[in-house]
């Protein structure tokens, strides 16, 4: 299939006064929805939801199955990480002994990259679908994981003194420097 044959579907996420877009790979599915060539505009969906309770929901990443992951707050410190399902269910994410936790990237399966504060500093952690967590970081500097893939494998960077340097966690659990 030609590039120009992909179509992608924009979905738009209204949280209060700030706009955040996500945009999803095309799929047989979309393809096959889209026979009568309609436009962009006429296929695009949008949803605005609010994490109940919470002042501002921050929207990051988005999978195939309409997951989204994200953060929420109630002020300015209290941050929580969160997934929505594609049925509208919200749950909060936040791996033990958080103290703030910011969910940055969602894949395929449902298994979710970020990174939290505890008292131990800033890691980066790996959720899985059913609940549980992985938390790791970088020779005990401060952590932050920001992507994952549909391998499992994440990126993010750490921090060394002021400076920043690039890691890759493979699935296995393997870190390694860029």
């Amino acid at each position: 299939m030609s590039f120009h044959g992909i179509r992608q579907h924009l979905f738009a996420f209204v949280c209060g006064c700030t706009l955040v877009s996500a945009v999803g790979g095309a799929s047989a599915f979309a393809q096959e929805q889209n026979s009568e060539n309609r436009s962009f505009e006429e296929e695009a969906q949008y949803v605005s939801f609010q994490v109940p309770g919470y002042y501002d929901t921050y929207p990051q990443s988005i999978n195939r199955s309409f997951s989204v992951a994200g953060y929420c707050s109630q002020g300015t410190t209290n941050y929580h990480g969160f997934v929505r399902d594609a049925r509208g269910t919200v749950t909060l994410i936040d791996p033990p002994g958080s103290t703030f936790t910011i969910a940055r990237s969602i894949n395929s399966a449902g298994t979710i990259a970020g990174y939290f504060q505890s008292s131990s500093g800033v890691q980066g952690f790996v959720r899985f679908p059913r609940g549980s967590f992985v938390t790791f970081d970088y020779l005990g500097n401060e952590t932050v994981a920001w992507s994952i893939n549909d391998l499992g494998a994440v990126t993010g960077y750490y921090v060394d003194g002021v400076v920043q340097h690039g890691f890759l966690r493979s699935s296995a659990g393997k870190l390694i420097s860029a």
